[in-house]
């Protein structure tokens, strides 16, 4: 754990940074860089009124399969009902399944350009 005086080499500071990002945090970023490319997206925000398990967005541009995110903080991991909904979706063509973390921002960025 960096104690505020930890030398970052400049090189390493994004990773840093995105690593230690809270889940809602990287929602946001997320959901800024599909407005930036014009995605429209839903994302339920009061998941607990909700079946459990759903992904945290959907994703749809026209030049694009939609895509459903699960986006967990760096040491997150899916839920049984998560893992559940993949396992019936599969992959199936029209859409995308994604799990993203904070350190996966790079292909992240790429895939919402």
């Amino acid at each position: 754990m960096a104690d505020g005086n930890e030398f970052i080499p400049p090189g390493q500071l994004r990773a840093y940074v995105e690593e230690r990002m809270s889940e809602r945090q990287f929602m946001e970023k997320v959901i800024k860089l599909a407005k930036d490319g014009e995605w429209l997206y839903y994302h339920t925000h009061r998941s607990d009124r909700s079946p459990e398990g759903w992904f945290d967005l959907a994703m749809a541009r026209e030049d694009h399969p939609l895509i459903l995110a699960e986006l967990k903080s760096q040491s997150g991991c899916l839920s049984a009902a998560q893992r559940r909904w993949r396992g019936v979706l599969g992959d199936g063509g029209i859409y995308e399944i994604h799990l993203w973390k904070p350190s996966d921002m790079l292909d992240i960025e790429e895939v919402l350009r």
